[in-house]
């Protein structure tokens, strides 16, 4: 079988990738070339690729792009996989007319969680036999979830992500001078766009002492980052189901996230949820999770040793070949 796989992260270059965690484009690149399988890899910038894919016998674009709307429209007979990652609708109804058209013509559409799936029918009125489940998996060797104890002393909330509009890390910084002194913010990122405003902010409100912004991060320097924090936050206004998440949870760090896509069902009890729209929602939930530091902690292990075996990159993977050739089967 020959794959090509389209995605934005091939834009980067080699060392810009090895900084960061691997994204589930290049997780699945190469899971399918550990299977035998050939693979070709395309940013979303390269439509020829998309277009003309007569040597490939399946071609996988991921994200909402006009790589996927032309991999859509292609007359190739070449079977097309979408996986969106749960983007959240842009408003514009020529947005929306070009999802469903992406939606429609592609031979199979792979959502990330049971949420994701459901909008999408939903909104689109897809044939549910198209449509696979399928959460991302995670790429952590030999972490296990241990548990955290509360100390007297320093106490640090963590965010992994990109510092964009979306994931409203201000509401973090808002929090620190409505708790303890001790707590401190960490934020770790590989898209600074609004590290500038955010500083800003904190030094406004007094905290700029108690943020810390760091680079990416990713493997080893990772999992420390998330083994020093006393709780992630991400109090994201959408999300469709983000690996942080799962990698805080395998390392055995409590979570405070949005009630946004398919958090609910990843935290699974454990954590606490949010409003993504109420800044007096992250303040109670810092303190029931302060109060009840203990019940968190082992709720974050519990859920952690269940994450991982949900979250087989193996299994993905041969899940992904069967969706493939379910694909090619119905051409012929």
């Amino acid at each position: 079988m020959r794959v090509l796989i389209a995605g934005g992260v091939f834009r980067l270059s080699l060392s810009e990738r090895q900084s960061r965690q691997p994204a589930p484009e290049i997780l699945l690149a190469d899971g399918l070339k550990n299977q035998g399988i050939s693979v070709t890899t395309s940013p979303l910038e390269d439509l020829t690729q998309v277009i003309l894919r007569k040597q490939y016998d399946i071609a996988h674009v991921h994200h909402f792009s006009k790589a996927a709307l032309a991999a859509a429209l292609s007359l190739s007979a070449t079977p097309f996989i979408f996986t969106e990652h749960g983007m959240p609708p842009r408003g514009k109804s020529s947005h929306e007319f070009a999802r469903r058209v992406i939606l429609r013509r592609a031979s199979a559409v792979v959502c990330l969680s049971d949420q994701e799936s459901f909008n999408l029918q939903s909104r689109n009125h897809l044939d549910s036999t198209k449509i696979h489940v399928l959460p991302n998996p995670v790429s952590m060797n030999n972490v296990h979830p241990n548990l955290r104890i509360l100390g007297n002393s320093r106490f640090q909330i963590l965010f992994v992500g990109q510092l964009i509009a979306l994931k409203q890390v201000d509401r973090i910084i808002r929090l620190l001078p409505k708790v303890d002194s001790n707590v401190y913010l960490r934020v770790v990122t590989h898209n600074p766009e609004l590290r500038g405003a955010l500083q800003y902010l904190a030094e406004e409100l007094g905290v700029a002492d108690r943020v810390q912004f760091d680079g990416p991060l990713a493997g080893p320097s990772l999992i420390q980052a998330y083994a020093q924090a006393n709780v992630l936050i991400l109090p994201s206004a959408h999300e469709a189901l983000p690996s942080v998440i799962s990698e805080a949870l395998i390392t055995g760090l409590p979570v405070i996230a949005s009630d946004v896509g398919g958090i609910a069902g990843q935290l699974s009890g454990s954590g606490i949820l949010i409003d993504p729209k109420s800044d007096d929602s992250l303040t109670s939930a810092f303190h029931e999770l302060s109060k009840n530091y203990e019940d968190y902690a082992k709720g974050a292990v519990d859920r952690g040793n269940s994450i991982m075996n949900e979250l087989n990159a193996e299994i993905w993977v041969r899940k992904h070949i069967q969706i493939y050739e379910t694909a090619l089967n119905s051409m012929r």
